[in-house]
């Protein structure tokens, strides 16, 4: 094999380099396997990209060509936007799974059920509504829900004090 290396030294420390990165990739793949999480697996897939951009890049030293940096640019490029995709659906996915386990336990989570365990005991009915006024309207609808009420109309004084915490933080 051709190199692009003159000296032995330098010769030495691109194979050892390379070695080390392989390494590298297949400890990383470990994580990949075996998780625990997904956001785990994604940094373990970002970290195996970046790590075959340093073997494509030391390759390129050790052959002399210069095809293998550009390659080397492609992929970064292209673990990048996969990594901001995979980051989205996660974000997506979390929040999905956020909101269906506290809608399954009864529990309030940053304002935006209404009902669950705790609504019930307290004669309210179960829903998922919007935060900030239709909050509101939905908490008052759900307390007397015989009546509708427009949006001009006061809301009435709550008995709760939870509710009227909640509605000052806002």
């Amino acid at each position: 094999m051709e190199s692009g290396i003159q000296s032995d030294l330098l010769s030495g420390v691109v194979y050892v380099s390379l070695a080390v990165l392989s390494l590298a990739v297949l400890v990383a793949f470990g994580r990949v396997l075996k998780g625990p999480s997904l956001p785990d697996r994604v940094v373990a897939i970002d970290y195996v990209s970046y790590v075959t951009m340093g073997f494509l890049g030391t390759y390129a030293i050790l052959s002399g060509r210069e095809a293998y940096v550009d390659a080397a640019l492609v992929l970064g490029l292209l673990a990048f936007i996969g990594t901001i995709a995979l980051a989205r659906y996660v974000e997506g996915r979390s929040g999905t799974q956020q909101h269906a386990g506290a809608y399954g336990a009864g529990e309030f989570r940053a304002g935006a059920h209404v009902g669950g365990m705790r609504g019930r005991r307290e004669g309210r009915s179960d829903q998922q509504v919007h935060t900030g006024e239709q909050t509101r309207r939905a908490r008052r609808r759900a307390g007397d829900s015989a009546q509708p009420q427009t949006v001009d109309e006061k809301r009435p004084p709550s008995n709760s004090t939870d509710e009227t915490e909640e509605d000052d933080e806002r």
